[in-house]
């Protein structure tokens, strides 16, 4: 324990020990994404994306979303080391917003049921679940539900 933070307590200060170590091992997980995520907006797939799908989520980022690839992060599960959960990424990415494509078996692993085109709020973060990519770019309709239930939503 430091010697800035002293407890006189023995019990609380195990507590506090407890709690150091936990925030230390979260933060000390280095994730690897493309784009600086300095506006706290994730994007989380679970494959290598196809030029037409990167070509998509590009439009989607800038046209959409009006922000830039610095903006967000754009995270591929299924690259990451080691155990991997979407919990730990927002505790240790901290966004405001995450649009997850796809990445059914990740989410049932954390034991959500977020249906598709559907929102939900995970700690702080405003989570949007959508299909895979490739879905989107071959039906249009498919595309403009996507706009209108999720991408619309998020830019406000």
């Amino acid at each position: 324990m430091s010697d800035f933070l002293k407890v006189e307590n023995p019990y609380i200060e195990t507590l506090f020990d407890e709690f150091y170590a936990v925030k230390e091992k979260q933060n000390s997980i280095q994730y690897k994404y493309e784009g600086n995520n300095q506006e706290r907006f994730v994007f989380l797939i679970d494959n290598v994306l196809k030029d037409s799908e990167m070509i998509l989520l590009n439009n989607i980022i800038q046209s959409g979303l009006k922000l830039k690839i610095e903006d967000v992060a754009i995270l591929n599960l299924s690259i990451q080391n080691g155990n991997v959960k979407i919990s730990d990424i927002i505790i240790s990415l901290m966004p405001l917003k995450m649009i997850v494509w796809g990445c059914d078996e990740w989410i049932k692993n954390e034991g959500w049921n977020i249906p598709i085109h559907e929102f939900a709020n995970v700690r702080s973060t405003r989570v949007f679940k959508a299909d895979v990519l490739e879905k989107y770019n071959a039906d249009k309709e498919l595309k403009l539900k996507l706009w209108n239930l999720g991408i619309k939503k998020l830019v406000l």
